[in-house]
C-alpha cells in the first residue's frame, strides 16, 4: 500500500490536523511511551485541549502581553501535546 499524502501547509498545526482527520492514518499509533500509546487523533485532541487551557490561563494577548509559554517537563507524551498546542 502506498504511503498516504497530505495536502496541507507545512505548519505543525496543519500537519497534525491532516493526519488526525485522514481516514487511513487517524487511528494509527503515533506516539509510544512505556505502556502508553497515542494515535494521531489522540495527539491532536490532547494538543487542542492543552491549547484551550493555556489560552484561558493567559488571558488577553496583545503587544503588551505577548502570551509566551515556557515548558519545563520531562520527556513525556504531555510535553509533545503542549508543543502541538
Amino acid at each position: 500500500m502506498p504511503a498516504p499524502t497530505f495536502d496541507a501547509p507545512l505548519t505543525l498545526g496543519a500537519q497534525i490536523e491532516a493526519r488526525a482527520t485522514h481516514p487511513d492514518v487517524a487511528g494509527r499509533m503515533f506516539l509510544r511511551q512505556q505502556d502508553r500509546t497515542w494515535t494521531y487523533r489522540r495527539y491532536r485532541d490532547e494538543s487542542v485541549r492543552l491549547a484551550h487551557f493555556l489560552r484561558a490561563r493567559l488571558g488577553r494577548i496583545d503587544d503588551d502581553r505577548p502570551g509566551h509559554v515556557a515548558m519545563f517537563l520531562e520527556n513525556h507524551l504531555e510535553l509533545l501535546a503542549l508543543y502541538g498546542g
